[in-house]
């Protein structure tokens, strides 16, 4: 199925459990999703449904007639995630890829919390037991790590050079896991900021990628606070109206 970017407002998203405690409305996005089967009731903006975890596969009719792609399981080789194994995965493949074609949908890859391009990666596990016509058709990522765009753009496009598939970066925020209670975050705002507008632009400027969404934590969270684009009080923080302000 052809994917027509024109069909979104823009390739920028959002990413929360319950959009409609959030001021997302005015991020000015083209879609979100909410890491469920299902979006928000009476939220006008393209919704994209995914199936978090195995679990999730008995509930498949609960998706709401229209999506045009369908999300597989969200970090499976992560414990604290969906914990799905990868022969767990490639056995369970064959119901995403018939529900996906059911819906008319796409499909996408699982999103590992591991680096796809790791050697012996959980991602490559699943990608090459899969035939080439059973394959993702998209690949979903997930980003967190110190603001170096170039080395973020760099990633994306030897991703896309091994895989030759259309990237979605599913999550992303400038990650400082250094930090700690009394050692408080290296990475300003300001730098948060000007990582943001840099990849933003470099994806934009990439026809592979198709989608990417900011992923955002409480303001105290200790790895990514000045990260956030939600305040404690539900408004937007600086981060998140300038976030609201990239195309």
């Amino acid at each position: 199925m052809a994917y027509l970017l024109d069909k979104l407002t823009s390739k920028k998203g959002f990413v929360y459990s319950n959009a409609s405690q959030g001021p997302f409305s005015n991020v000015n996005a083209g879609w979100y999703y909410t890491w469920g089967l299902q979006g928000v009731s009476n939220f006008e903006l393209k919704f994209t449904p995914m199936v978090w975890g195995a679990p999730d596969l008995k509930k498949l009719d609960h998706i709401a007639p229209g999506a045009t792609e369908l999300l597989a399981f969200n970090e499976p080789d992560g414990a604290q995630q969906s914990n799905v194994s990868a022969q767990q995965a490639i056995a369970l493949w064959p119901q995403l890829k018939a529900k996906a074609t059911a819906m008319g949908a796409r499909l996408g890859s699982v999103a590992t919390a591991q680096n796809p391009l790791a050697p012996n990666s959980y991602f490559d596990e699943v990608w090459n037991a899969l035939s080439p016509l059973d394959r993702p058709d998209f690949i979903c990522l997930h980003w967190y790590a110190p603001p170096n765009s170039s080395h973020f753009l760099t990633w994306l496009d030897d991703i896309w050079e091994k895989y030759q598939k259309p990237i979605w970066v599913t999550e992303m925020c400038v990650a400082d896991w250094k930090a700690t209670a009394t050692t408080p975050e290296r990475f300003t705002t300001e730098q948060i900021q000007e990582f943001m507008d840099e990849v933003v632009a470099g994806m934009n400027q990439r026809n592979y990628v198709e989608r990417f969404s900011w992923k955002t934590r409480p303001t105290t969270d200790v790895n990514m606070g000045n990260g956030a684009l939600i305040a404690l009080d539900g408004t937007l923080t600086p981060l998140g109206e300038h976030y609201a302000s990239l195309s």
